[in-house]
């Protein structure tokens, strides 16, 4: 439900920026013994016992012809995740055949004589969901299921990475998929830079050419080029199986070892040698720019780590950039990968265009030479060492994501396991470490420079950077240790004091005596508790993890907001937890959250069954009772319109947001969630106080706390702080569901700079409570949701016209929306209107066979199981259902309503969606298909 994103974009906290000053010479010696060494002690996040508990329940061995096997529990989700790693990629490409080993993992997918068909239709027919990746050093296929077809997964995986026959019409529809991918990736600027830095920073060599190919290479590409390299790569020896499930691993053990085992081993021919990646002369690249904000990006080549030590420094090293790198009015992101084959390391910023390039490059290599003399931030090295255990440890919540972590350490160290004690290497990096790093790689006349600028004016005629090196006020003697170090430790060792008392404090309240609690009622039919203020609390323990969830959902969201004021619901929940990013919040092992929705704001507490004690007063203490305050409004307006000129770059936004306000009007499910620059430019003080007061009230609030703690304690310290809340009646907005125009029509948008177009197919449908919400899920399963429903079966598996074609719905309070789409070539989006249309028209007249019903049942049950995979998931999902006053997803019953739904039910479904629909398209500039083309 939340998947992991790799790419990196933190908030940077402005007040905390300032001028480090040395500490003299007398105080070093005692300083660096004493306080240094409690720094380092005190910033190291711990890990609970039931991370260990889980890494002794991870079973590692190896079949007889070679293949690794790695068994581990899921978390009691009923899913279990099939892997398949191979420890061969882009970078084993012939130099004549780039892109070989991506278009050999498209094609596998392909049907064989023991499955015919396309893969993901004996998977997504029984509820499941395949995928797979392509890397330089590895290719990675995927397969979540159900527990009762973990055996079908595995027999199939086993099947896909041994095929050596492929159709010649399968061939060729692929090469047109593969093509189209490649347009992707270029129409996506982030992307694309990353494509074109590999090859500029670690040449032509394997590890520098781009994983798709070109479109030359693309077109070469024979059935016997696939064969010859499978038959090279794909055998035993290079093979990793991982399964999580909560099956017996005996039986896992035994299921693999069937499949795997009768596959003949040969020997793995030799990696590509590690070169060591030369320090890169200075470059300079000027690439075209079509967008609303202006980018640089720097790059640097990285040779092959030595061991886990250097791996995790380099990793800490990438979430600390962000992090150091001050840039007023810009989002910086990092771009690495955890290999030890030769890598690179890419700053990209983006700011807009009023903000002149150069003062902005000026800027990043100054905090970049900054570091190289060792002028570190304490505090942020924690911070992001903190961030990437988190990152570490979250992923171990979803099955899917926990055998993609133990199969990528298999794959790159070798063994599985290092994915635990990787944590530990992590916590060992320091300040000292990150300085080395940056000196030895990240050397100012060594960077390769982007720009990506819009105004032709500012031409690039000098890379030049006017080092300011030799200041006199530079000591390299005192690159260790400053004011700020200090700080830091006087604050972590607070920091950890008082979390220590409370949780000492927390443990004392879970003993068998009388715990002070606000006097509460329990609903005996969902089993939460409800004060007498109305505020309701729902808890949900599972010692099994060592993570703590706590959500107040809070009934009104974007729903509420005019379309001048677009965005002000989801401002306001921003804005009461901003103070937390400046305080000593962000030294405890927690964070916080907002996740905007139409019908509810959620805001999050992440934490561990350590530090919640000491999190969560704060966390709801600004939320009952924020103390307002006109400069972090004016700072926290700074980040979100960083986020909405970032959002606004994007076309399939653009398409999905003019879709929606065709649907609706302006205002309310209309509106950009985030709001636009015009409106969050308008809110002040009282705007945000009127959304606290007329919605953050007891009776229009729902707390759930998921994970590992005492659930005693727990409402002890829930109720403490909610029961204070007054109880008011909620004025809600307008209906956000109303269809502004029963006439179907096209909007259409041109975008400068893109060669494919999106085009998109909305219908507007039932709202969440209605009876009939079932069924209109199951149609839009039957039409675009899954590589096996009708669209993708069509576009992509026989045309080959497109690489993405799908669909989805929004399930909304007052009223949902059907979503269906693809990114074509700009001749075809007429084809794809028709083709939907005529696909519904069919449905609505001739109806669907019964085993296309079962089929689409399957795949909408095993995507709502997905959904409530972790525990924290299945909270937030129950805490909706209280909140709204119906039983919907937090339970059986919308899994049950949709088992019952009949082939008349769709067929009924298909003839009233066809009574109005909405297109929405956004196609390059100047190829705007005619409307007679529909």
């Amino acid at each position: 439900m939340r998947p992991i994103d790799h790419y990196m974009s933190f908030k940077m906290p402005r007040a905390s920026l300032h001028k480090r000053f040395t500490v003299p010479k007398a105080i070093l010696p005692v300083c660096l013994v004493v306080l240094l060494g409690l720094a380092i002690y005190a910033s190291n996040a711990r890990v609970g016992s039931a991370d260990n508990e889980l890494q002794n329940r991870v079973q590692v061995s190896v079949l007889d012809n070679g293949v690794q096997v790695v068994l581990a529990p899921a978390v009691g989700s009923g899913l279990s995740t099939v892997n398949v790693w191979i420890k061969a990629g882009a970078a084993q490409d012939p130099p004549d055949r780039p892109g070989l080993a991506h278009y050999y993992e498209h094609m596998v997918f392909k049907g064989s004589e023991q499955y015919p068909g396309p893969a993901s239709d004996w998977i997504e027919s029984r509820g499941g969901y395949a995928n797979a990746s392509t890397s330089h050093d590895y290719t990675e296929y995927y397969i979540e299921v159900p527990l009762e077809h973990t055996e079908l997964a595995v027999n199939l995986l086993a099947d896909m990475v041994t095929r050596r026959e492929f159709s010649t019409l399968d061939l060729e529809n692929e090469r047109n998929v593969v093509l189209r991918e490649w347009d992707m990736v270029q129409d996506d600027p982030r992307i694309g830079s990353q494509v074109n830095t590999r090859g500029d920073v670690l040449g032509d060599g394997p590890f520098g050419r781009p994983i798709l190919g070109t479109p030359e290479s693309i077109e070469t590409i024979t059935a016997s080029d696939l064969v010859r390299w499978s038959e090279m790569f794909y055998v035993p020896e290079n093979m990793i199986v991982v399964v999580v499930s909560d099956l017996d691993q005996n039986h896992l053990q035994d299921l693999v070892a069937a499949s795997f085992g009768p596959i003949e081993p040969r020997p793995a021919p030799p990696l590509p040698s590690f070169v060591t990646a030369l320090p890169s002369p200075q470059q300079l690249h000027q690439l075209e720019n079509h967008g609303q904000l202006d980018r640089l990006a720097f790059a640097w080549a990285l040779p092959p780590a030595k061991d886990l030590n250097e791996l995790a420094a380099r990793e800490v090293l990438s979430y600390l950039l962000p992090l150091e790198i001050y840039t007023e009015e810009g989002v910086d992101s990092v771009d690495y990968q955890t290999a030890f084959s030769p890598n690179y390391i890419l700053v990209e910023v983006e700011f807009p265009q009023h903000i002149e390039a150069y003062d902005m490059r000026d800027n990043v290599l100054a905090t970049l030479e900054d570091m190289q003399w060792g002028y570190l931030d304490r505090e942020y090295v924690a911070l992001a060492k903190r961030r990437l255990t988190q990152d570490l440890l979250s992923t171990r919540r979803w099955t899917v994501t926990f055998a993609d972590q133990l199969g990528l350490f298999a794959a790159v160290t070798g063994d599985p396991l290092n994915a635990f004690t990787y944590i530990d290497h992590v916590a060992r990096v320091d300040k000292s470490d990150l300085v080395a790093l940056a000196r030895r790689y990240l050397a100012i006349e060594q960077r390769v420079e982007y720009w990506m600028v819009a105004d032709d004016d500012a031409a690039i005629d000098n890379i030049q950077y006017d080092s300011y090196s030799a200041w006199e006020y530079r000591w390299p003697e005192y690159q260790i240790l400053s004011w700020d170090d200090i700080e830091f430790v006087m604050q972590e060792v607070g920091i950890r004091f008082t979390s220590g008392f409370m949780q000492w404090a927390a443990r004392a309240r879970s003993l068998p005596w009388p715990v002070p609690v606000a006097k509460t009622t329990v609903d005996n039919q969902d089993g939460y508790f409800i004060l007498d203020n109305g505020a309701r609390i729902l808890l949900m323990p599972d010692p099994s993890t060592d993570f703590v969830e706590v959500f107040v959902l809070i009934g009104g969201g974007n729903e509420g907001d005019s379309g001048g004021q677009a965005g002000l619901a989801s401002f306001t929940g921003e804005l009461l937890l901003h103070p937390l990013e400046y305080g000593r919040f962000r030294q405890l092992d927690a964070w916080t959250e907002v996740w905007p929705q139409f019908d509810e704001m959620i805001l999050v507490l992440n934490a561990t069954s350590a530090s919640w004690p000491s999190a969560l007063p704060p966390f709801l203490s600004h939320i009952a009772s924020p103390e307002w305050d006109g400069w972090y409004l004016d700072d926290l307006r700074i980040w979100v319109n960083d986020e909405i000129r970032a959002r606004d770059e994007d076309p399939y936004f653009a398409g999905e947001l003019q879709l929606r306000e065709s649907l609706y009007g302006v205002g309310g499910y209309g509106n950009p969630g985030t709001g636009t620059i015009e409106s969050v430019a308008s809110f002040d003080l009282r705007d945000v106080t009127d959304i606290h007061e007329r919605f953050y009230v007891a009776d229009n609030l729902v707390l759930v706390a998921a994970g590992n703690f005492n659930a005693r304690t727990m409402l002890a310290a829930l109720t403490r702080s909610l029961g204070r809340l007054p109880s008011s009646t909620v004025r809600h907005g307008p209906d956000a569901g109303d269809i502004v125009s029963e006439a179907s029509r096209t909007a259409s948008t041109d975008w400068e700079g893109i060669q494919l177009a999106w085009i998109m197919v909305g219908f507007p449908g039932p709202g969440l409570t209605s009876v009939d919400y079932p069924t209109f899920r199951v149609l839009n399963s039957i039409l675009g949701s899954g590589s096996s429903s009708r669209l993708s079966t069509y576009f992509r598996e026989q045309e080959g016209d497109v690489y993405i074609a799908s669909s989805f719905v929004l399930g909304l309070k007052h009223g949902s929306y059907m979503n269906l789409y693809a990114q074509v070539k700009p001749e075809d989006t007429g084809k794809f209107v028709g083709y939907t249309l005529s696909e519904v028209q069919s449905i609505a007249e001739s109806g669907i066979s019964q085993e296309e019903l079962q089929e689409a049942i399957a795949r909408e049950l095993g995507d709502q199981l997905r959904q409530m995979e972790w525990i924290g998931d299945t909270a937030v999902l129950r805490g909706m259902d209280i909140l709204h006053g119906f039983r919907q997803s937090g339970d059986d019953e919308l899994l049950r309503r949709i088992e019952r739904v009949s082939v008349d039910d769709v067929r009924t479904a298909a003839a009233q969606v066809l009574e109005h629909y909405v297109v929405s398209e956004v196609v390059p500039t100047g190829q705007n298909p005619s409307s007679s083309d529909r």
